[in-house]
């Protein structure tokens, strides 16, 4: 069964992430937790965590920005699906 305050809590990671990822580096403990739940957790966990993992390191705070808007989205989704 699907740990929902594990997963609320995962979101509010990645929406923080996404929200600051164009001015600073989001990487932390917080989100790495939160993607390794996405992975072990959410249908195609493991594509959307890549999506949004990879592009963190991205020079372009727009292409960090899209890509984690486009994981978060996808995760939300699924989200909907299950609950």
């Amino acid at each position: 069964m699907l740990d929902r305050e594990r997963l609320r809590s995962a979101l509010h990671a990645f929406d923080r992430a996404t929200d600051g990822c164009a001015e600073e580096d989001m990487r932390s403990e917080e989100l790495e937790d939160a993607l390794n739940f996405a992975e072990a957790n959410v249908e195609k966990g493991a594509s959307h965590a890549e999506t949004f993992r990879t592009p963190l390191a991205f020079g372009e705070s727009w292409r960090r920005r899209e890509a984690a808007l486009l994981a978060t989205g996808r995760i939300r989704k699924w989200v909907e699906t299950v609950t």
